[in-house]
């Protein structure tokens, strides 16, 4: 039976390779060349990219205006043997400015506001007497429910001799 199994599965392998062969034909890639540039100066938006391929290599860079005020442009190329390599260069130096607001601080009055009248509750007050000494009656004899702190066992370490534990009668050594 054993046997019956291993053959099943070696010829499905076989059938599986003769179906999915691959080829070695390998495309051949094309040369381009693309930019784009951004630079909006109302929001701060400075950036752009450059990437050109000749088939074999691909070389590119993009820049970026970052927040601290300085340029990042990254210099890159790409190719079957070396993969990706990258330089990255920082022009200026990072500024960090002290906020202050473009516009003036708007002055005005503290608004007012009537203070809200309240009417009395519509429900009717109660008719009880309102005291401040409970309704119970204090206990007349007290003495008769007085107990006694219980007297606790202090047993000392020297009673529980560890010799005095057995092990239990299944139990085996792992080792």
């Amino acid at each position: 039976m054993k046997v019956l199994t291993c053959l099943t599965i070696a010829f499905a392998f076989a059938l599986a390779d003769e179906a999915y062969k691959t080829s070695n034909y390998k495309e051949p890639l094309m040369p381009y060349n693309f930019g784009w540039v951004v630079k909006d100066d109302p929001t701060y938006n400075d950036f752009s990219q450059q990437e050109s391929s000749d088939g074999n290599q691909v070389v590119g860079s993009y820049r970026v205006l970052l927040p601290d005020g300085r340029l990042q442009i990254v210099s890159y190329t790409v190719d079957e043997h070396s993969g990706f390599n990258a330089d990255i260069k920082y022009e200026g130096e990072a500024q960090y400015p002290a906020y202050t607001p473009k516009y003036d601080k708007v002055s005005y009055e503290k608004p007012k506001y009537n203070k809200p009248t309240y009417s009395e509750p519509s429900y009717q007050k109660p008719s009880y007497k309102q005291s401040s000494e409970p309704a119970y009656e204090k206990p007349v004899n007290t003495e008769q429910y007085s107990y006694t702190t219980p007297a606790y066992n202090q047993i000392s370490n020297q009673q529980y001799d560890k010799q005095s534990y057995t092990t239990p009668y299944n139990s085996k050594s792992a080792y």
